[in-house]
């Protein structure tokens, strides 16, 4: 990694701690791209329901995972952490359940 990062710096001109901190900052530019773009697709009310969703599945997919395997690798793969995850995804559909009347 070190030698990756003193080649993009020289490639740059930048110092390797600022070509650290470019990149770094271009890591959390692109994170808050996600919401944004889930807005223009789906409009700001699933947008919200689809980042609640996978954060709520992911959670339970990789605590599955790490507690039988002890690794968190390829857990959607495992068909009980992804079973748990499918589990965990009906509790923030719930939250967005309209009441009825």
């Amino acid at each position: 990694m070190k030698e990756r990062l003193e080649r993009a710096a020289g490639h740059s001109t930048r110092s390797i701690s600022a070509e650290a901190e470019f990149r770094v900052q271009q890591s959390f530019d692109r994170q808050d791209l996600l919401p944004d773009v889930l807005k223009l697709a789906f409009g700001s009310g699933l947008a919200g329901m689809v980042l609640a969703l996978g954060e709520h599945m992911k959670d339970a997919g990789i605590t599955a995972a790490l507690l039988k395997n002890g690794t968190t690798a390829d857990w959607i793969k495992d068909a009980d952490a992804f079973a748990k995850a499918v589990a965990a995804g009906h509790a923030p559909l719930d939250s967005y359940k309209p009441e009825e009347e």
